[in-house]
């Protein structure tokens, strides 16, 4: 397979992955941690149909995944989230401070 050309990384490089249907991963890689038993989801992907209202779907996502398995969706320990949108909001207000404060200092 061709190399990739990837510029970020989340939680890896691509081209360090393989993709593994489920039903053949929960039977030839099991993990000492059982938590590639069937039936449970080990992490998914999801996007907001507005990214304006990312918050919003995160709430809702965060309650239907409370109801289905039993956690408050406001507890902060129930999930574990990497949030681009919310990552890409908080690099770009320390870069716009940044530069405001450089563009006030070459006054």
């Amino acid at each position: 397979m061709s190399e990739k050309d990837q510029n970020s990384s989340y939680d890896g490089w691509d081209n360090d992955k393989i993709l593994v249907p489920g039903a053949r991963c929960c039977a030839t890689c099991r993990r000492a941690g059982a938590s590639m038993r069937r039936g449970r989801i080990d992490g998914f992907l999801y996007r907001p149909a507005d990214v304006a209202h990312w918050e919003e779907a995160q709430a809702q996502v965060k309650a239907a995944l409370g109801r289905l398995s039993n956690f408050s969706p406001v507890d902060p320990g129930a999930l574990r989230i990497f949030d681009s949108i919310e990552s890409a909001q908080m690099f770009d207000s320390i870069f716009n401070a940044v530069r405001s404060f450089w563009l006030w200092c070459r006054w």
